[in-house]
């Protein structure tokens, strides 16, 4: 579902220091240490001389930040402290009153106001049902929960050639060194004597190079090879843990040989029961609905779910537990292994980490309260200033409590809150 907003944090920070009078945009160019010449700007010698800060926003030089220290129109000449070189074509800002990182975390505490609000519809798809694995989708980067092994070998997330999601895991191995992705099962004396199956998909251009491999510490159970010609699934049957099992490790591998690229998607490890508790994706204040899909076949472009099953609303629940979970209920359903739960919520809106960083929040709401926190922050003491700031906290926390009126969500039929 498309958000109705989607703005960056340098847009609402542009936007609140306009609607404050206090910013200045420009284009540097003839950069040096601690100078640079903006030939747009016409304003009178010493005129930001006592201004707050002049960032850079865009460009090479982005995130350099100093002190005005002298303006010369006639050659229109910033000096800036502590001295840095910027580069040309670098686009600059200035403040008079307020930094740029005071307006970053004004945004970011209006942002936190409304975290109810300001939800968002949202639906996540890294849960595999009855997966012992963490991250078995590599939609969270092929660094978390899985380690990397082979000399010379590269890894990266990739975001094209995937399965579904947000990427894949992408391994180049060396030229004659075997190269793999593993992840182990910390609990695995619990599936000891039991039966366990390991499956994932595999694209690659090249015959019998790639293929899982399954090792309890005792044994080690290998897959077909893939066949070279695009995604393929790539399984491990049925395999029973040994009584002396030191281990429970899955390895996605690429045997030695000339380097080629293999890529990885939605492995999972299931044993031969079934797991009824899955942790609640991250940021999800309520759940609405829970949808299965086998997805046994995969076409290229078809970032679809081709078998989807709507799971009835009486069969799962929330455990609201330290670590807050999906619960099926036993008596009412039965996990498919190797199945994707698609999970359909409400998302709060999460503070923004970088200047390109997008939130769906209402941009005037964001602008008006940042504007009201900025100026509860100077409205302290006694001084004339204060009580410049504290009529201008009161007049922008009235507009920003006329827009929040304006904005809220309907909670579907049936959502069950994460955490009350």
């Amino acid at each position: 579902m498309t958000a109705l907003h989607s703005q960056t944090r340098q847009q609402i920070r542009h936007y609140t220091s306009r609607l404050l009078n206090d910013i200045q945009t420009g284009v540097a160019t003839s950069p040096a240490s601690g100078s640079f010449v903006c030939t747009s700007w016409e304003k009178p010698d010493d005129h930001f001389n006592k201004w707050q800060e002049v960032f850079c926003y865009s460009g090479t030089g982005i995130g350099t930040t100093g002190n005005p220290t002298d303006w010369v129109n006639s050659t229109h000449t910033l000096t800036f402290l502590p001295a840095a070189t910027l580069t040309t074509a670098d686009l600059v800002e200035l403040h008079r009153t307020w930094t740029v990182a005071e307006y970053n975390d004004s945004i970011n505490m209006a942002i936190l106001s409304v975290q109810r609000e300001g939800m968002q519809h949202s639906v996540d798809e890294t849960i595999i049902l009855d997966d012992l694995l963490t991250n078995g989708t590599f939609d969270s980067g092929y660094t978390i929960s899985w380690t990397t092994s082979g000399a010379g070998a590269t890894f990266a997330n990739e975001s094209t050639i995937k399965l579904r999601g947000t990427y894949s895991a992408k391994v180049v191995n060396g030229a004659g060194v075997a190269a793999f992705l593993y992840q182990s099962v910390s609990n695995y004396p619990k599936y000891v004597n039991r039966n366990v199956t390991a499956k994932a998909w595999c694209y690659c251009n090249t015959a019998s190079r790639a293929r899982i491999a399954l090792t309890d510490g005792v044994n080690t159970w290998y897959s077909p090879y893939h066949t070279g010609d695009g995604w393929e699934r790539l399984s491990i049957e049925n395999k029973n843990l040994d009584a002396a099992s030191t281990a429970l490790t899955v390895q996605l591998r690429t045997e030695l040989g000339t380097a080629i690229t293999a890529y990885w998607d939605e492995c999972w490890l299931a044993p031969d029961d079934h797991l009824y508790e899955y942790t609640v994706p991250a940021s999800m204040v309520y759940i609405y609905k829970l949808d299965e899909d086998n997805y046994t076949t995969y076409s290229t472009g078809a970032n679809v779910f081709p078998g989807e099953f709507g799971i009835d609303n009486s069969c799962w629940g929330i455990l609201r537990s330290t670590t807050k979970k999906i619960k099926f209920h036993k008596d009412r359903y039965t996990p498919r292994a190797g199945t994707v739960l698609r999970v359909h919520g409400l998302v709060a809106p999460t503070v923004l980490s970088a200047d390109t960083t997008t939130t769906a929040v209402n941009p005037i709401y964001l602008a008006y309260q940042t504007a009201a926190f900025l100026h509860m922050s100077r409205s302290g003491g006694n001084s004339p200033d204060s009580e410049f700031h504290a009529k201008q906290f009161a007049f922008w926390q009235g507009k920003a409590d006329q827009e929040r009126l304006k904005m809220g969500v309907n909670l579907p039929p049936d959502s069950r809150e994460v955490e009350v």
